[in-house]
């Protein structure tokens, strides 16, 4: 059985975005944790960033029918 071409994308997503998401969870401990002056932008960026690879793997998910 071959792997549709158009699948190809959903697995590079399911298997790079979980990495992706340990290191900003790591760089969003790091701001909160750290003597920063103007955390909060970047907290918010990072959740943002966050939120957009959780929607992104949502979808590939759907998509491979995991």
């Amino acid at each position: 059985m071959l792997i549709p071409s158009d699948s190809f994308p959903h697995f590079e997503n399911m298997n790079y975005r979980p990495m992706i998401l340990t290191i900003l969870a790591k760089n969003r401990e790091e701001f909160e944790n750290g003597n920063f002056k103007l955390s909060v932008p970047y907290l918010k960026l990072i959740d943002q960033s966050m939120a957009a690879i959780q929607d992104e793997l949502k979808e590939s998910k759907g998509n491979l029918h995991i």
